[in-house]
């Protein structure tokens, strides 16, 4: 149990990581391999994928975030949050 948690962890890391760098092939493997639910999911800070690949300026990545099931008005939340 505590191995699967760890390994969750884990993976929820990398995709911030793919996510904030913009690598578009990994989002999409990512997203395969863990399910659409891992779209909605929430960092710490309480940010969803699509609010971490705006606010990094990755649109190819937030289309596709998009397309699988994000929400969009996390997109205008954080457009607005980062303007001030």
């Amino acid at each position: 149990m505590a191995a699967e948690v760890l390994a969750e962890i884990q993976t929820a890391r990398v995709f911030c990581s793919v996510l904030l760098l913009g690598s578009l092939p990994a989002v999409k493997i990512i997203v395969e391999k863990m399910g659409k639910e891992i779209v909605e999911q929430r960092d710490a800070n309480n940010r969803t994928p699509l609010i971490l690949a705006t606010m990094a300026g990755h649109g190819e990545v937030v289309n596709h975030l998009l397309s699988v099931g994000g929400k969009q008005h996390f997109v205008f939340v954080c457009s607005v949050l980062c303007s001030v």
